[in-house]
């Protein structure tokens, strides 16, 4: 059997997410070295997650800045973890 997580890994220390990325190595360095990783952003977000008992769904949530009120809401990513099915897969 599998097992599969969502997290939230936000550098809280600064709201700035152009400073964060710059000390940070790039998304594709992080994915290359871990393969269970399925998803990563310097962006300031969080998970939101839904469970049901057919899936556990993650909708990764992030907004483009925070020096201003009112943000737009954006949905970069979205896993789902089936019931009975080891993994998560990307869902649109």
């Amino acid at each position: 059997p599998g097992a599969a997580g969502a997290c939230d890994s936000t550098d809280r220390r600064t709201s700035r997410p152009e400073t964060r990325f710059d000390a940070w190595r790039s998304a594709a360095t992080i994915l290359a070295e871990n393969p269970w990783v399925k998803y990563t952003s310097a962006r300031r977000g969080y998970v939101s997650c839904e469970l049901t008992p057919d899936a556990w769904t993650a909708h990764y949530r992030i907004v483009p800045y925070v020096s201003q009120p009112d943000a737009p809401l954006e949905t970069p990513a979205r896993f789902v973890v089936e019931n009975g099915r080891a993994g998560a897969e990307r869902s649109g």
